[in-house]
């Protein structure tokens, strides 16, 4: 919703948390509830103070997608495992497209990664004409969708790439991939450490990783996937959900950790 927006939560209504959510004109994060702090915002008469409306945000934000994570690692694992050699040669295809800078390989294993990773995946064919490469999907509260420009040549990254990547997300949704509350990042893979002066200027949020550091992501990923993977004979289901999740955040690719990786570089800075 554009436009100013207030929060009215009575005291009556402190006791009940749900009542409290379903009065919010617009939907609450605790990102936005300081954002508008800071603007100004004016809760109206007999609104609850402003840190039990940043606690009630909290506690109340969606969660990370876990038991999706943890399904799509253990379909993974349970399709590529079913013997050592198979396993290895499906690792194989991974390391060796993502490292590959031709397209053809790349966004396959690119694809690849992304189911390493716990997302749900989708890759656009390749007779789409400016349609993204692939997409990650974290649950229904992530996703990421990537333009892959690994075997560019140019010295700078070309308006001409901004401009297709930033049509991006709306082509996601067009294509009803990801729910309309599903917040998503737009991310640019290429070799580029700087950008041409018109396509800085355009970029808005658009985000940027280096072919470097998909492969040092891949590897990464492997690595854990391996260990799941032996981890899968020895272990419950239940106990295998808790190490796997400890072993994917210590590497920093849980969710929240592949999400950081992926956002924390903007095409705009490069």
């Amino acid at each position: 919703m554009a436009g100013h927006w207030s929060v009215r939560i009575s005291r009556s209504e402190h006791g009940s948390a749900f009542a409290a959510i379903t009065r919010l004109i617009e939907p609450v994060t605790p990102r936005s509830v300081r954002h508008h702090i800071k603007q100004g915002a004016q809760y109206g008469p007999g609104a609850i103070d402003l840190v039990s409306a940043v606690l009630l945000a909290e506690h109340y934000a969606e969660p990370l997608p876990v038991q999706d994570w943890i399904n799509e690692i253990s379909s993974l694992v349970a399709e590529w495992g079913a013997n050592d050699h198979k396993f290895e040669r499906e690792l194989n295809r991974l390391e060796t497209g993502i490292r590959s800078g031709r397209a053809n390989a790349f966004e396959p294993a690119l694809e690849r990664l992304g189911r390493c990773l716990g997302a749900r995946v989708h890759r656009w064919k390749e007779q789409e004409q400016a349609a993204p490469d692939v997409l990650w999907m974290f649950g229904t509260s992530h996703a990421i969708v990537f333009e892959a420009k690994t075997d560019s040549k140019a010295t700078h990254l070309p308006v001409s790439d901004v401009r297709q990547a930033l049509t991006h997300e709306q082509r996601t949704r067009d294509d009803q991939l990801i729910p309309a509350w599903t917040k998503i990042s737009t991310v640019i893979v290429s070799p580029h450490n700087s950008v041409e002066a018109e396509a800085r200027k355009l970029a808005g949020d658009l985000c940027h990783l280096s072919h470097d550091d998909i492969v040092k992501m891949s590897e990464a990923a492997i690595q854990c996937l391996r260990v799941t993977r032996r981890k899968t004979r020895e272990v419950t289901d239940e106990q295998l959900l808790s190490y796997t999740e400890n072993l994917y955040r210590e590497s920093g690719l849980f969710i929240d950790g592949v999400l950081e990786l992926a956002t924390t570089h903007r095409v705009d800075s490069l």
